[in-house]
Formats: C-alpha cells, structure tokens, sequence
C-alpha cells in the first residue's frame, strides 16, 4: 500500500524521452484553436496563421508519453482506452521494429509543478525558454518492451491505411507522424 505522500508525488509526475545523450531543449510549438492538433513549428511546417504560436517543453503521464520512447521519426497510431488492466493498442509499421529495438533513449522525469501546464487538447506544456531541470533521468534500452508495458504492441504492414480506415469508420484514434492522404 502507498503512503499518501508517495501517492501524490506520483500523480505529480510527468516524463518526457529523448535520443540518449541529447538534454531537453525547449522549441517553437504551434496549437490549434480548437485544441486539436498541436506540432513543432519547422522549415517544414509553417502552422496556419490562426494557431497560437508557444515555446517550451512537452511532458506527460508515462502510459501517454511512451511511445516517445521509439525513435523519434517513427510513425504510430493509438487506439482504445486505458481501463482497469485493459491497454489501449499501439500500431507501428513492420519496418520499423528493428530500429525501434536498437533505439536508446532517455527518460526525463520532471513534477507538474515544475510549471507544467495541461493545453486545451489535454498535452502537458511548460511555456518558457529555459527547460526545467529534470528530477531524474533513466536510460531505456529496449524501448519496445517498454512500450510493451503500456500498449499492446501491434506491427502492421501499412499504418497509411490504418489510419485511413479508422478515419472513415469515425474511430477515435491518436497518431504521431506524416500520413498520407
């Protein structure tokens, strides 16, 4: 059994994965209007001019945050809810399970007092230039039984139409990363 005390440090705590070796640095964010969508302001992507523009750090419960824990190019999509002992599901694409088990990354832990506040999509956010200084730091060397803590892990041959079909049958979803249209 927890102690009250244990239990609220716990609730507190947030953590955030990064490429071994690489310390968290804040970056240029942009966050729809509606809460919706969010993304890293790049030469690559300009958001649209309605998007509220914030720099600082992203964060987040360890069973949300997880994924992070793969490279971070590598493309996923979320399914189910997390309910009781029920996992929800994380689809990758087949080719990448070799990279995403050699990946190492580590993990930050930081408390949401930290400054660490919720967005209108329900992300974790520090606004600011200067990154808070973790609490700890673990290295993950085998992020795909890492994950595997917290989805049920699912390799597919074409996430492209994963996604597609789930957006046609109206199924919520979460995914990270370019999708064709």
């Amino acid at each position: 059994m927890k102690l009250f005390k244990e239990y609220l440090a716990e609730a507190g705590r947030l953590v955030r994965f990064d490429d071994r070796g690489r310390t968290p640095e804040p970056a240029e964010f942009a966050f729809s209007p509606d809460g919706s969508g969010s993304g890293r302001v790049t030469p690559e992507w300009t958001p649209p001019a309605n998007w509220k523009r914030d720099t600082g750090l992203f964060a987040g419960t360890i069973g949300h945050a997880a994924p992070y824990a793969a490279p971070r190019k590598t493309r996923w999509i979320t399914t189910g809810t997390r309910e009781g002992n029920r996992k929800p599901t994380i689809w990758f694409q087949k080719g990448d399970r070799d990279s995403i088990k050699k990946h190492i990354s580590t993990m930050s832990q930081y408390n949401r007092r930290q400054g660490f506040k919720e967005t209108l999509g329900g992300e974790v956010f520090r606004s600011g230039q200067n990154a808070p200084k973790a609490i700890d730091t673990t290295d993950i060397t085998n992020p795909l039984k890492f994950i595997k803590n917290h989805y049920r892990v699912r390799f597919i041959d074409n996430l492209d139409y994963k996604i597609k079909n789930l957006l046609k049958r109206g199924i919520h979803h979460g995914a990270e990363g370019d999708f064709k249209k």
